[in-house]
């Protein structure tokens, strides 16, 4: 179904924002835009029956106050110790990457250092267990000689 905005009569202006409002809810599938532009016709129906004017609807920006000295002050200080506490993070968590990388370095040396432990404990276990098996052949060979 296609809402074509060229069949509604361009001079009523509120059937042109209704029709819009119906093709955006038609293109977004949501009927919020056709509830709200409803709720202004409603809204504007009511006072036209009560003898009241239109609505005039302005939107002014709230104007921006000049801060106190003593505000400016906070705000400076409150920005330099949010500085300062960016800083001070930013060098503990370099120093704790370094001290991090300092540690991994050692460790990895020490589990060099202890593999290379493990291999020459098992090949002297490997050489004594053989010097026993050898001696154990020979005291038995010795047994069954005599």
């Amino acid at each position: 179904m296609a809402v074509n905005l060229t069949e509604v009569d361009p001079s009523d202006e509120e059937e042109c924002k209704l029709a819009e409002a119906a093709l955006a809810c038609y293109e977004s599938g949501c009927l919020t835009p056709l509830i709200k532009e409803e709720l202004k016709y409603k809204i504007h129906t009511r006072r036209m029956e009560q003898g009241k004017g239109e609505l005039q609807v302005q939107f002014t920006a709230p104007d921006r106050s000049e801060l106190t000295a003593e505000e400016v002050l906070k705000s400076d200080r409150r920005r330099q110790q949010n500085r300062q506490a960016a800083r001070t993070f930013r060098e503990r968590k370099t120093t704790s990457a370094a001290t991090m990388n300092n540690t991994l370095q050692k460790l990895q040396t020490d589990n060099a250092r202890l593999n290379a432990d493990i291999e020459r404990l098992v090949m002297e276990k490997e050489f004594w267990q053989g010097k026993l098996n050898t001696l154990l052949l020979s005291t038995i060979e010795g047994y069954l000689d005599s």
